[in-house]
């Protein structure tokens, strides 16, 4: 929690400093209007490649897959997209990182391996939607044995 503070206070700074820097050394007119041509090249992305992994969701239900891959795609493109909205140099290169599928990938290895551990640390916990002893155990989550039980309707 302290290492996310951290970085929402020192990004805008670092953020701030940089665009001094290039606005000095292009002038304010080029710099303002890179900045406003990067949000507008990433929204245009942002919203292709959010089709493109909506596609792939899709995709993945109808086979009766899982779609962890294209679950994780979408929270990529998603930050990815607010962070070219915010003006900036770095978090645009974060943003456009985020967007392009091959360096997405690695980004997604990360985060799987991340959680992962965070798992196995028991920092994260997992749930499971049967009881500790099977299928047929009662559970304390409303998940246990199904009663199969026969009616005659009234007529």
């Amino acid at each position: 929690m302290g290492l996310i503070f951290l970085a929402l206070l020192v990004t805008p700074i670092v953020e701030l400093w940089f665009l001094i820097q290039i606005g000095s050394w292009l002038g304010v007119m080029p710099t303002i209007v890179i900045v406003i041509l990067t949000a507008a090249w990433g929204a245009f992305l942002t919203r292709r490649e959010g089709l493109r992994v909506l596609t792939h969701y899709q995709e993945s239900l109808s086979r009766g897959e899982m779609p962890t891959g294209a679950l994780l795609d979408g929270l990529s493109v998603f930050v990815g997209g607010a962070l070219l909205l915010t003006p900036g140099f770095f978090t645009d290169a974060f943003g456009f990182a985020l967007l392009f599928a091959p360096s997405r990938a690695f980004f997604k290895i990360i985060l799987i391996k991340w959680t992962q551990e965070k798992v196995k640390t028991g920092q994260i916990f997992v749930q499971h939607t049967q009881g500790p002893s099977g299928p047929s155990a009662p559970s304390t989550h409303g998940y246990g044995q199904v009663i199969d039980q026969k009616f005659d309707e009234e007529k």
